[in-house]
């Protein structure tokens, strides 16, 4: 995988961005506690999942599947999918 601070950086600007869009829609949603929660079981609907894809492609500018929220349900599966499969794109659109 790419360099180790970018990794981190990459995981801290995905957490900030996955967190703020969901207390958006879930205000009790706590990262600390529910990381390996799932959003459809912290109240996000179909729609909910579809809009954090979006969310999520902004943040990297990627062009992401629109069902990538209900294949990696929670915020650690999705953070790390996306750093074990996009994280070289990801810097290359940085560089």
């Amino acid at each position: 995988m790419g360099d180790p601070m970018f990794t981190e950086k990459m995981t801290a600007t995905l957490e900030a961005a996955i967190v703020a869009y969901v207390v958006t829609r879930v205000p009790t949603f706590n990262l600390a506690e529910h990381a390996d929660t799932s959003f459809s079981r912290l109240g996000l609907d179909s729609l909910g999942h579809v809009e954090l894809t979006a969310v999520i492609e902004k943040t990297l500018a990627l062009e992401l599947e629109p069902d990538l929220a209900f294949n990696y349900p929670t915020v650690t599966a999705l953070i790390k999918h996306l750093g074990e499969n996009f994280a070289p794109e990801v810097a290359d659109a940085d560089a």
